[in-house]
């Protein structure tokens, strides 16, 4: 049958990362003041001009970390419709001491031409990211989906931010008091990755040791997947329906975290459900704690 429809008119836009970007600045204009306009863009503090590698020369120059160098795939998607999961997780690596590197010639991590079985695409897109992350050591991924599409084309430099994180030994942020705070696995990261501990330091960091759980059968997909959620519309409702099901009351007053903004996406149109990249929670403690006075806005 081919790819779908959508997956063939994105394709030549993410060999174009930039002017991906700014087709998308309406989205991040409709996300920054709160106007949804589609079921899968909740509303979101969206940095609407400033890019995701600009904003990581800023927080280096005023927090002049000292640690090592680590790079940062940006992503398509999420420069352009999600950028303030990529300035919390600038601004999170730097308060640790990772001076965050942010190569201007990366490109998409051909998750999308994976998916849809145009290898060739894929491959031309690994080359773009083989070179531009030649020098890296670390390169992290803040979706577990880009992840393991750039596993395939980087090996193991490559590192989901989550599970980094959760291995670095990090420093405390103030609590948050939150309470019913629930985890639930990407797919990517689960069974593609082989991430299957949850982030229990990263949420001790954020003061929630003992204020969260995994989400009921936090290793089922929620019907995210990628382009599935547009593509296979009805299944992938049907999917986050019975995800939503297992939460029972919950579903409508506890904070879900994931380390995927496919996952967000999805988990978003739960009313009532208040859902985070698990990087921007430890980002919510650290500003709590004061760590980011000084720092752009």
């Amino acid at each position: 049958a081919g790819p779908d429809w959508r997956v063939r008119a994105l394709t030549p836009l993410l060999r174009h990362p930039r002017w991906m970007a700014w087709l998308a600045l309406p989205l991040r204009l409709a996300r920054r003041t709160g106007w949804r306009l589609h079921r899968l863009l909740p509303p979101g503090p969206a940095p609407v001009f400033r890019g995701s590698a600009a904003y990581a020369a800023q927080v280096n120059a005023a927090l002049k970390p000292q640690g090592p160098r680590v790079a940062l795939l940006t992503g398509c998607l999420m420069d352009a419709a999600f950028r303030e999961i990529n300035a919390a997780t600038v601004r999170v690596l730097a308060v640790n001491g990772y001076r965050v590197e942010v190569p201007a010639e990366q490109g998409c991590c051909g998750a999308v031409a994976e998916h849809a079985g145009q290898a060739a695409e894929k491959a031309a897109l690994d080359a773009v990211n083989q070179r531009a992350f030649a020098d890296a050591d670390v390169v992290l991924t803040n979706s577990s989906g880009c992840g393991l599409s750039l596993r395939h084309a980087l090996g193991g430099k490559q590192r989901d931010v989550v599970d980094f994180l959760d291995t670095a030994g990090l420093k405390a942020g103030a609590e948050l008091g939150w309470t019913d705070v629930l985890y639930d696995f990407p797919c990517h990261a689960y069974h593609g990755l082989g991430l299957k501990n949850p982030p229990a330091a990263l949420f001790k960091a954020a003061g929630l040791d003992g204020r969260w759980t995994l989400a009921p059968e936090a290793d089922r997909c929620c019907g995210g997947g990628g382009a599935y959620a547009a593509s296979q519309q009805a299944t992938s409702l049907a999917i986050l329906a019975e995800k939503k099901a297992l939460l029972g009351a919950k579903a409508a007053t506890a904070t879900l975290v994931t380390g995927n903004h496919v996952c967000l996406m999805q988990w978003s149109q739960v009313p009532g459900l208040k859902v985070l990249h698990a990087v921007q929670v430890l980002d919510a403690s650290y500003a709590r704690a004061g760590y980011y006075r000084g720092l752009p806005g």
